[in-house]
């Protein structure tokens, strides 16, 4: 995450460099195959070891060596290398996600589209509970903790997270999210001593927390994956027990939530073996490289402090009395950051004392501990689900060296057989221009952050916004466009000068030879040539012979264009080449049949250059001419050349049109400013050459159209409305360098509350109301933007008795300049920015109430607290709208309770509130 301080500890590695050049000898195969037999043996054996310890570590244990994998010598590195030096199962694209670090996807809220899908549908979300039981997030100490609630663990305010998932997965098209169960980082605590507590979860010790965790696990198999959930109905795929709980003093404490997860998932799917889980289950991010030095001596201290010291090895984290649990485990899963031994300092991926190369023993300690006849840790995969690098050239490596060693890091994982590698991050915490970019992890992001136009301070990853994809994105974009349907199969050489991997299809087909040099880079050196003498062969490895395609290796591209080519081997025969040439950046060469002579590509030099129309430019709607040639693409042989016309909204992401491929093109009218640029190349090449690029600017007769951004509903509370009507939408436009109108439809017919209706957060009188948002007929309105209000404009217009609600995706608005059309979407209520002063007479003050138990069933007991109040109005609302009880009531005095009979309601959500004449609480109450 973004504020946290990674517990990072050193373990020698120096012994790795002693490693064989090609550790696929038949000496080596038959010592890792010896060593795996033996362990096997041992499993058995160990399987009632006895276990003394000062954290209550069971005196039962599952595991046949818990402690295997710390500070592994050169020659059992050796021989984990061999056995992993094989066909992966897991391709790269199915490999691929990226992490939502920071929480910045939230900055989607309201939008149609996230660029992320572009490159992965995998998004790993740290999951903040705290929201999940507290959603003021006040203070530390004053949130509802999950000891604090009935059953211990059941949170209230889940359908928070879930409507992020929602959006994520049914908007965005996000269909493998992972939840990792943390809390948010807020001050005065540090990111140690912010996770959850023994003493937050129960008061009953590891007992409780199994329970209470077991029954949070319970709430939300219900929300994100029922059990009968299909399709669009499975918000979440996978399932976290925790982020970085690398601070529980108490391991026991870890054992019961693992082991209280599982037990939901049972109660809840039945056995695993039956096949019915919606969910994968993970355990947390354990690293198995070293000793442990942090003391465990308090249940309730984060007692290591402000030390790269930590306690986390994997092997005490799931040292279980429950073996089910072992048998049911989906993945084990590490944080490999490169740092340098015990440091927080940057190093490149192969460096010998790189703490990356922790994935080297969690491989092995997953392999000793796994037993395939009992099942435990049987169908238990390896993650690494937080890989990255900062990108400044201050503190981190440089843009496009992240880009190098992002792929370098990707095959590596690959190469022993990790199923997932979440990178961190999506997008930068921190904008370039920000004090915070140089600090850890703020510049690791694939794309960089745009301003908001709200406050330019503030970081935005939306392209709208000013965000820009960085080297690491048109890399990752390159790579996976290539081989994401293949797998790593060999590794051909692994020293000190090169590695070269072997990449082909599962099937073997198809196969690649990608190679570099395993050295430091920087920006200036990384396309740097480096000459070598090594003889590559892979006559062995694949079906049938194989040939290099050409002698010119490809560099992965770096930025909209196709990466460089040069001259990097020597020798096309039959199964082998000699390398003499390579480079610090990824380098990949195809092979093909001995037996058929593939053509050869000889691509164009020069892909010529176009010429904007006259006139560029326009008002909406504007019909430009015909984009000409200026001059043809040359250079190349081997037949006519290919053209290929792209457009884009930005000028950084450009799509195809269909059809256009000729040397000119006449565009449609268009209704927006749109980019334009024209592709080409050879029919036997595959990379594609780009002109310039020209713009085409659409403006209306007073100056450019206004963006139309997000339209949304948003749920509201306010004194004395229809809990079922009571909302408001909101419409934001930026780029407003003239008056325009937006035309919004679909909306109530009756309800308006202009008091609360705002634009910037300025409340309307009636008159100014009426001047703003003009009336087009009883379901229309239109907002007649004033320029001078500011070049971003925030619109919200609210109900309070609105009749039942039709579906949000009823309403939409049209920009009348742009033409731009968009549909209504759920949103989330930012209390912050509504509150005038007749808002503020309606918060509570004075009294307060409790509901217990909530959920509940068939009744549940209202608790009042605060001084005598006299008359109240008691009133409950179904979220159907149908006042459930309104009663009025007297508060004589503190702690006064009344008792609701429920037993006729259906399940689901109510509203309860107590008001007087100024004053009114209000809190959900759920029915299960």
């Amino acid at each position: 995450m973004t504020s946290k301080q990674h517990c990072k500890t050193w373990v020698l590695w120096a012994a790795f460099c002693a490693l064989p050049c090609v550790v696929s000898s038949n000496r080596v195969l038959n010592q890792a195959t010896n060593y795996y037999e033996t362990a096997q043996k041992h499993i058995t054996a160990r399987r009632l070891t006895t276990h003394f310890s000062n954290d209550s570590v069971p005196d039962f244990t599952c595991l046949a060596n818990k402690d295997f994998g710390k500070n592994m010598t050169a020659s059992e590195i050796a021989i984990v290398s061999a056995r992993y030096n094989a066909p992966s199962p897991f391709s790269f694209s199915s490999m691929i996600g990226l992490n939502d670090g920071g929480l910045v996807f939230r900055s989607f809220q309201g939008a149609s589209n996230n660029q992320i899908t572009q490159l992965t549908t995998q998004f790993r979300n740290f999951h903040t509970m705290d929201e999940d039981f507290d959603n003021t997030l006040t203070n530390y100490d004053q949130n509802i903790k999950p000891k604090d609630t009935y059953p211990e663990g059941t949170p209230a305010h889940i359908w928070y997270n879930k409507s992020l998932y929602n959006l994520y997965r049914n908007t965005h098209g996000f269909t493998g999210i992972v939840a990792a169960t943390e809390i948010l980082q807020y001050s005065p605590l540090s990111w140690k001593d912010k996770i959850y507590k023994e003493g937050d979860w129960s008061v009953f010790g590891p007992a409780g927390i199994k329970t209470s965790y077991e029954n949070y696990t319970r709430k939300f198999i219900d929300e994100m994956a029922p059990p009968n959930s299909s399709g669009a109905q499975r918000l979440v795929a996978y399932y976290q027990v925790g982020n970085e709980l690398w601070d529980y003093p108490v391991r026991a404490d870890y054992h019961a939530l693992l082991m209280g997860a599982r037990s939901a998932f049972v109660g809840k799917y039945g056995q695993k073996s039956a096949g019915g889980w919606k969910m994968k289950l993970i355990a947390g991010a354990f690293q198995a490289y070293r000793n442990n030095t942090c003391a465990a001596e308090l249940r309730n201290v984060s007692n290591c402090g402000g030390s790269l010291e930590r306690h986390d090895f994997v092997g005490d984290y799931l040292n279980v009395s429950d073996c089910d649990l072992l048998r049911d485990l989906d993945a084990i899963d590490c944080h490999p950051y490169s740092f340098k031994a015990g440091t927080l300092t940057w190093t490149y991926p192969e460096d010998a004392t790189s703490e990356g190369k922790q994935i080297i023993n969690l491989a092995a300690w997953r392999d000793a501990n796994r037993d395939t006849a009992s099942g435990i840790l049987k169908q238990t995969h390896l993650w690494s689900s937080e890989y990255g690098f900062d990108s400044n050239p201050t503190t981190g490596v440089g843009e496009r060296t992240q880009a190098a060693y992002l792929v370098r890091g990707l095959m590596m994982h690959s190469r022993y057989h990790f199923e997932k590698v979440f990178f961190y991050n999506a997008f930068d915490v921190a904008k370039e221009n920000s004090a915070y970019y140089q600090g850890l992890y703020n510049s690791s992001g694939f794309w960089k952050a745009g301003a908001h136009p709200l406050n330019n301070a503030w970081p935005s990853p939306l392209v709208a916004h000013g965000a820009k994809p960085k080297p690491a994105w048109h890399s990752m974009m390159d790579f996976k466009n290539r081989f994401g349907n293949h797998v790593f199969y060999k590794a051909l050489v692994e020293d000190n000068d090169i590695y070269a991997y072997l990449l082909a299809l599962p099937d073997g087909s198809d196969p690649y030879i990608v190679f570099w040099s395993p050295k430091q880079t920087n920006d200036v050196n990384i396309n740097t040539n480096i000459a070598v003498s090594k003889d590559i062969n892979w006559m062995e490895v694949l079906q049938g012979n194989y040939k290099l395609a050409t002698e010119n290796g490809r560099i992965f591209a770096s930025d909209t264009s196709a990466g460089p080519i040069y001259l990097a081997a020597t020798g096309t025969e039959c199964g082998s080449t000699l390398l003499t040439t390579i480079r610090r950046n990824p380098t990949f060469i195809q092979l093909v049949s001995c037996d058929v002579t593939p053509p050869i590509c000889q691509n164009i030099s020069n892909a010529g250059t176009i010429l904007a129309p006259t006139p560029s430019s326009g008002n909406a709607p504007f019909t430009p001419g015909t984009i000409a040639n200026s001059t043809v693409a040359d250079g190349g042989a081997g037949g006519n050349i290919v053209y290929q016309w792209q457009q884009s909204p930005n000028g950084i992401t450009f799509t195809d049109i269909a059809l256009a491929t000729s040397v000119s093109y006449a565009p449609n009218t268009l209704t927006q400013t749109t980019y334009y640029r024209r592709a080409a190349k050879r029919p036997d090449c595959v990379d594609f050459l780009f002109s310039n690029t020209i713009k085409l600017e659409v403006s209306t007769a007073n100056g450019a159209c206004a963006n139309l951004v997000a339209l949304k509903r948003v749920a509201h509370v306010n004194s004395g409305c229809n809990a079922n009507g009571d909302y408001y939408f909101e419409i934001e436009v930026n780029n407003i360098f003239s008056n325009d109108k937006i035309l919004i439809e679909g909306l109530p017919s009756n309800g308006l509350n202009i008091p609360m209706s705002n634009i910037n957060g300025q409340f309307m009188s009636t008159a100014a109301f009426n001047t703003n948002v003009q009336y087009v007929s009883a379901n229309s309105f239109r907002w007649v933007i004033n320029a001078s209000n500011g070049n971003s404009q925030k619109l919200r217009i609210f109900y309070c008795w609105a009749n039942y609600p039709n579906p949000v995706a009823n309403t939409t608005a049209k920009a009348l300049c742009s033409g731009v059309l968009l549909t209504c979407a759920p949103g989330i209520n930012t209390p912050a920015t509504e509150r005038n002063e007749s808002d503020e007479m309606e918060e509570t003050d004075g009294f307060d109430f409790k509901i217990s138990p909530n959920p509940g069933k068939d009744a549940f007991l209202l608790t009042y607290t605060g001084a005598p109040a006299g008359a109240l109005s008691l009133q409950v609302i179904a979220s159907t709208g149908q006042v459930m009880s309104n009663q009025q009531i007297d508060a004589v005095e503190d702690q006064q309770q009344w008792y609701l009979d429920t037993q006729d309601w259906s399940p689901g959500l109510y509203f309860v509130r107590l008001q007087t004449e100024t004053k009114m609480t209000h809190h959900i109450w759920v029915k299960y």
